[in-house]
This record gives structure tokens, C-alpha cells and sequence, in this order.
């Protein structure tokens, strides 16, 4: 009797084991992304930015390559605010979640694509060295360098340029400020941030800044 009420008692064990494990393999495979709301501002003059591209990306490894578990874009409303909805992501064997990211771009010019896998540190940092930047038309308003909001497991990896790549922080009803390409580097005295005066500074005064600078004018004498 003592040795069926050990064997009873064995396997309710190992049952009980294997639920557990069930459940915290199910835990681990499951991501929640909440809910993310902001508004974009133009960083010097505070003002609401309308119009902008903004892309929400959710990305996952499958055996080592990443795939987008959710690609969607807006445009930001007249008062320069975008909201995406919450979404539950389930990775399975051999897949590794690698977080989200919100990619805030300026319609008007292809600087980097508008959505698309993670950019790297060092995509935005060959971008800020010069490069291509066609437009796309007349605009009556400044350029934008563009700015990715993300949120990787653990941290981003690091960037020169930290007005480009950002940490996500509190996702609902934060604020967004794009660098506009200005004419001289003085113009980002408004900015009462440091590091994002510095920064503004900094691209300003980049090479690409002089490209931009180039085209723009090119647009606006057409």
C-alpha cells in the first residue's frame, strides 16, 4: 500500500513539475507591448508637428534572422500626436524577442527608410557623416532629422549620436522633440535641454546637415 501511495505520489509530482515548467515556458515565450501614445514637437520652438511618418516595429529572431512581428505606420494629427494599440507577441522554439521601436521621420525627405528593421548605431551615424538625401517636395517648412524611440531587452546598444537613437522610457503621452536642420548652429539656443541642445548642435553642424542644407535649397528655388 505504502508503495502505491509512493508511486501515486511520484507521479504527482512529476506532474505537477511538468505543469510548471509548461508554465514558465509559456511565460517566457510571451511579450507584451503596451500601448504607445506621444506627440511630436519641433525641439527649438516647441510647436506640434503634423504630418509626420511615424512606424511602430516589433521585432523577433527566427533562427537568427530578424522578422517584424508587427510593422505599422501613422501620420501624426494636427496637434502632432500618434497612438499605437497594445499587442501580445508568442515567440516559439528557436525564436528570441528582440523588443520594439518607434521611428519618427520627415515625409518630405528619403533619409532612412520610414519602416524597416532596427537601425543600428551605426546606420545613423553614416547617415549623420553624409549621404544621398534626395526630397521629395517643396516643403515650407524645415527639414527633420529623424529620431528611433526603442525599447530592446536589455538596453539599446550604444550610439554616438543620442538625439537619433533613444530609449523608449514611459511609453503613453510622452513627448517627441525632432532637430530641425537650421541654418547655423546658434539657432539651438532655445533648447533648454543640454544634452538635446548639444545634440542639436552637433547635427547641425554635421556633414549631413551641409547636404541637406544643399538640397533644400535646390527645392526651394525651383
Amino acid at each position: 500500500m505504502k508503495a502505491l501511495m509512493g508511486a501515486v505520489g511520484l507521479k504527482l509530482v512529476v506532474a505537477l513539475g511538468l505543469v510548471l515548467f509548461a508554465l514558465v515556458v509559456l511565460f517566457l515565450s510571451v511579450h507584451v507591448v503596451p500601448p504607445i501614445s506621444a506627440k511630436i514637437v519641433d525641439a527649438v520652438s516647441g510647436e506640434p508637428l503634423a504630418g509626420m511618418n511615424v512606424c511602430l516595429e516589433i521585432a523577433i529572431r527566427d533562427l537568427g534572422k530578424p522578422v517584424a512581428a508587427r510593422s505599422e505606420e501613422r501620420l501624426t494629427d494636427p496637434s502632432g500626436r500618434f497612438s499605437f494599440s497594445a499587442s501580445i507577441i508568442h515567440t516559439q522554439l528557436l525564436q528570441s524577442w528582440q523588443g520594439y521601436s518607434v521611428r519618427v521621420t520627415d515625409p518630405s525627405i528619403e533619409v532612412v527608410p520610414h519602416c524597416g528593421a532596427f537601425l543600428s548605431g551605426a546606420y545613423f551615424s553614416s547617415f549623420v557623416e553624409g549621404g544621398k538625401l534626395p526630397p521629395q517636395d517643396k516643403m515650407d517648412r524645415p527639414f527633420y532629422f529623424p529620431v528611433t524611440v526603442v525599447s530592446y531587452p536589455p538596453m539599446p546598444p550604444p550610439v554616438r549620436y543620442n538625439a537619433l537613437l533613444r530609449k523608449m522610457g514611459f511609453p503613453v503621452g510622452r513627448r517627441i522633440a525632432l532637430i530641425p536642420l537650421l541654418r547655423n548652429v546658434e539657432e539651438c539656443k532655445p533648447i533648454e535641454d543640454s544634452d538635446l541642445a548639444a545634440s542639436c548642435r552637433e547635427l547641425n553642424g554635421s556633414a549631413a546637415a551641409s547636404t541637406l542644407r544643399e538640397v533644400s535649397q535646390r527645392v526651394s528655388s525651383q
